[in-house]
């Protein structure tokens, strides 16, 4: 059904090799900070909380239940991605440091 469907944003990661090599060091330094930050895990944490509580709570049938489901694990998949560009972060970092080193 949405084989066809045409999105109107671009994919993040064609997003951030369009970036330049300046533009992209900061954005992976920009989700490393953020994700590495107490505030991060504590909204997060809060979100997750409220989506459960609210399942539990306000979930009159399966459609409603399977809508707070997926938005968990749409959560789920958001800091999974961001925790993966957090490490490309720290990767890219230790091989411009080791670089660095050698010249």
């Amino acid at each position: 059904m949405f084989h066809y469907y045409q999105y109107p944003f671009d994919k993040a990661d064609e997003h951030i090799e369009r970036l330049s090599d300046v533009e992209k060091s900061r954005y992976l330094e920009t989700i490393y900070t953020w994700v590495h930050s107490k505030a991060y895990k504590t909204e997060t944490q809060e979100m997750t909380r409220t989506i459960y509580r609210d399942m539990a709570n306000k979930a009159q049938n399966s459609t409603e239940f399977t809508g707070y489901r997926l938005t968990l694990i749409a959560l789920k998949k958001l800091d999974q991605r961001l925790l993966f560009l957090a490490q490309k972060y720290e990767q890219d970092k230790s091989i411009r440091e080791i670089n660095e080193s050698i010249n």
